[in-house]
């Protein structure tokens, strides 16, 4: 059996609980991706982790995000990924570093 790619997607505007969206191959979470932020373009920064947080990217830039997701191999196998979308780096950064508090690099 294959795998599912799900990928919750918060947007900025986001009314009540975080829609999941299955894909059946990576291509095509990745050209959802593009679909939904395109015109987001200077508007919205974004933060991408996948499940387990051991990586979290933040960028102001979808075409940014898609590079990650293509040429990061372990980000090309099924599991639950997570795109949010806030107003400011400061934000995102926030969140991320929640993410990342698993790791004994966190704080210095």
């Amino acid at each position: 059996m294959f795998g599912i790619f799900k990928l919750h997607y918060a947007s900025l505007d986001l009314q009540g609980d975080i829609p999941c969206f299955e894909f059946k191959k990576h291509s095509d979470m990745i050209d959802f991706i593009d679909e939904k932020c395109i015109n987001r373009i200077g508007k919205v920064v974004w933060l991408l982790a996948k499940r387990d947080f051991t990586d979290v990217f933040v960028s102001d830039s979808h075409i940014s995000i898609q590079d990650f997701l293509k040429n990061k191999y372990c980000w090309q196998t099924t599991d639950d990924y997570f795109l949010q979308e806030y107003s400011s780096f400061e934000d995102a950064y926030k969140v991320a570093l929640d993410m990342a508090e698993i790791s004994p690099l966190c704080y210095s």
